[in-house]
């Protein structure tokens, strides 16, 4: 399974089959043809049902390797991370290999460390049992394919993650920055509804004002979807599993990138509004929320133990490069704080982020 995340090309392979029909309906908008397109990243899942082995028998060699840290092991330009961090059941090795990115992932999917309980457990479970395989499945997709990409673009191309969702108008694209559970999603389809493209849900790469796509589905509970309306309609659904009771959809016509003209701030408030925001105010509640949102904190550790396998000085100091590039990021950009309030309509909330758009000198919705 090839795919595309800005500038960099992916591939996945796996010896799970149920893993491999998930991601390519997980990641529908980013699949290419492999034809002609090198992939700088390739990862490959093997796939356990069986508790977790001995590190020696996982990773030839290990005992040479250096160990900065109780589960990761380092070698030239080689790293082995075994417990990651709370996706304790599995383990992941990555290195670097001409100029492409290697990942492998053993995952042991068990329900009990003793051979004999769990045998018994999963004859007792087995109606249950391929619904819990899936519930692993999207995790398993970020570390192989989604980390690796932001991770490449971030390490070789100075282009940062940010929690965000983007829909392009007339001038460029509005940013909805901030944790889980403010309403980005929601938003995104609503501005889609009034002509605007999307660029991404969960996931942008900046650099500079620049925003760049990682496409994902957009997920919507059911208050959501009632207060899109119609909107929700125009969407394709995205089939699996996801957290919270969600309903996954497809973004049809996802933009690769464009540039920022508004950074907008979603907060839950008892009055709805919008008001500017200076840009400290605006870097500090992006980095805030960051640091909520378990999906980030995993990219964070995930880049921290891949730090090991780029060149001296390429890659040092990245947490301190992203927060340098998000500063520089809000300084650039107008940045606003949305309230939204219990009683706000969808069209009332459309009509507030056109009129930030139009302000920041982002001209209408529609885009070109």
């Amino acid at each position: 399974m090839a795919f595309r995340v800005g500038a960099s090309v992916g591939a996945v392979t796996a010896d799970a089959a149920d893993f491999l029909t998930y991601a390519r309906q997980h990641m529908a908008p980013a699949l290419v043809t492999a034809a002609g397109s090198q992939p700088q990243i390739r990862s490959h899942l093997r796939w356990h049902e069986r508790p977790p082995q001995a590190r020696n028998a996982l990773v030839p060699g290990i005992e040479a390797m250096d160990r900065p840290d109780r589960d990761l092991y380092v070698a030239a330009q080689r790293i082995a991370w075994f417990r990651v961090d709370d996706f304790r059941d599995l383990v992941l090795q990555a290195q670097i290999d001409g100029e492409s990115l290697q990942m492998q992932g053993d995952y042991h999917f068990f329900l009990s460390m003793s051979p004999w309980r769990d045998k018994l457990r999963r004859t007792w479970e087995a109606r249950g049992l391929d619904r819990r395989r899936e519930k692993r499945y999207a995790t398993l997709l970020y570390y192989l394919a989604y980390y690796p990409a932001m991770w490449w673009h971030e390490a070789f191309a100075q282009a940062h993650p940010l929690h965000a969702a983007g829909v392009v108008g007339q001038n460029g694209a509005i940013v909805l920055a901030g944790p889980s559970g403010v309403g980005k999603s929601t938003l995104t389809v609503a501005l889609m509804a009034a002509g605007g493209r999307p660029l991404a849900e969960t996931f942008l790469l900046h650099r500079g004002r620049e925003m760049t796509a990682v496409p994902e589905p957009v997920l919507l509970d059911a208050w959501s979807r009632r207060w899109l309306g119609d909107s929700v309609a125009e969407l394709t659904r995205a089939p699996g599993q996801f957290v919270f009771d969600r309903q996954g959809y497809h973004l049809a016509a996802n933009m690769v990138s464009a540039p920022a003209v508004a950074i907008v701030v979603p907060r839950r408030a008892t009055a709805a509004g919008a008001a500017p925001i200076p840009a400290a105010e605006a870097h500090r509640r992006i980095s805030t929320g960051h640091q909520l949102i378990k999906d980030m904190r995993r990219y964070w550790a995930f880049a921290a133990a891949l730090e090991a396998l780029a060149p001296a000085g390429e890659v040092a100091g990245l947490m301190a490069r992203r927060e340098a590039a998000l500063a520089d990021l809000t300084r650039q950009v107008p940045c606003w704080e949305l309230r939204l309030s219990a009683d706000l309509s969808c069209a009332a909330a459309t009509e507030i982020l056109a009129g930030i758009a139009e302000r920041s000198g982002g001209g209408g919705l529609v885009a070109p």
